[in-house]
């Protein structure tokens, strides 16, 4: 359901029911433009799941390959990667 700011602040007690049921997401627009959303806590907390998991996996592949790094305002030489991984 898409809806424009106006509206949505005078139905905001039955947007926020539809919303909090989970029954749809609700897009408010704000001069013809979508500005944000109304979900669920559900939704909410499974989007923060989601937002945490690709933060983690995003730098997963470096993981480990740091072989030595004992002064971090020295430049990490090419001994101290791990290039086998």
């Amino acid at each position: 359901m898409t809806i424009t700011a106006t509206k949505a602040k005078d139905q905001l007690a039955q947007l926020l029911e539809r919303a909090r049921s989970g029954v749809e997401r609700i897009i408010i627009e704000k001069h013809g433009k979508p500005a944000a959303v109304l979900v669920s806590v559900e939704d909410l907390r499974r989007l923060e799941r989601l937002d945490a998991l690709e933060r983690a996996t995003k730098h997963q592949p470096l993981a480990g390959t740091v072989l030595r790094f004992d002064d971090p305002f020295e430049p990490v030489s090419s001994g101290d990667w791990n290039s086998d991984q």
